[in-house]
């Protein structure tokens, strides 16, 4: 595990944003990419499912069980994980690209959006993921965002600090 964060890490500048092992890791990572909030799992679950319904003579093809009785509604009870096919349909679904790293610095899987040509996987709106352990699924976030965000969360702690001490100083003044 180690060895994949550092190599994904120095190869591509990424690091990963763990989520949570309790079955809803697909659907946080990828609210935490487009909503930039993992607690919105349940949304783009739903939405993932509600999408599959509407098209389900696209997605029915890849499920052995019955799709719309026992799939389906399977996949919209919280914390029921996350697999290939949901991430096909959150790709056509969002109309964006979803690589997959899987301890390798090269995706293992790319679900390119409706029109996307491998010309656009770079393109900003491209949703990164990593898989672990054959059931586990994280976010991928550039380094620079990661240290752009510590640095914003440390301004705000100056900045409070900084507040609360004139507050402080204005009552002892009184």
């Amino acid at each position: 595990e180690r060895r994949f964060e550092t190599a994904l890490n120095r190869a591509r500048g990424l690091e990963i944003q763990r989520m949570p092992q309790d079955g809803n890791c697909l659907f946080c990572a990828v609210a935490s990419q487009v909503y930039g909030n993992s607690e919105l799992h349940d949304l783009i679950r739903h939405m993932c499912v509600d999408y599959m319904e509407r098209e389900r003579h696209r997605f029915s093809e890849f499920v052995t069980e019955g799709f719309a009785a026992s799939y389906c509604k399977r996949k919209k009870r919280d914390q029921v994980r996350g697999n290939v096919t949901d991430v096909r349909a959150i790709s056509e679904m969002l109309n964006r690209s979803i690589h997959i790293y899987s301890y390798s610095t090269y995706p293992v899987y790319v679900f390119r959006g409706r029109g996307f040509r491998e010309r656009d996987d770079d393109a900003p709106t491209t949703i990164l993921l990593s898989y672990h352990h054959g059931n586990h699924y994280n976010s991928l976030v550039s380094r620079e965002t990661v240290h752009e965000k510590r640095r914003l969360q440390e301004q705000a702690k100056a900045n409070a600090s900084l507040e609360s001490e004139s507050i402080a100083a204005e009552i002892k003044a009184q």
